[in-house]
């Protein structure tokens, strides 16, 4: 998806539910400062949200899923 897309822009404006525990799985390549990273598409400050109960910093690419 690009970053204008429609359905990606309305999720991005649409906050949590209250009573929803939200948590957050990210991707960060390299080493380095997490706030200082991206998974090589995405970068870390796009990724993270304020508002979630918890943040899981996975040191992979974007495609993370093959990354068990």
């Amino acid at each position: 998806m690009t970053p204008n897309n429609p359905v990606l822009q309305t999720m991005a404006a649409t906050p949590i539910a209250p009573g929803v525990h939200a948590h957050s799985i990210i991707a960060a390549s390299g080493n380095g400062p997490v706030e200082d990273s991206n998974d090589g598409v995405v970068e870390y400050s796009s990724s993270h949200l304020a508002a979630v109960d918890s943040e899981y910093i996975v040191r992979s690419t974007h495609s993370t899923q093959s990354n068990p």
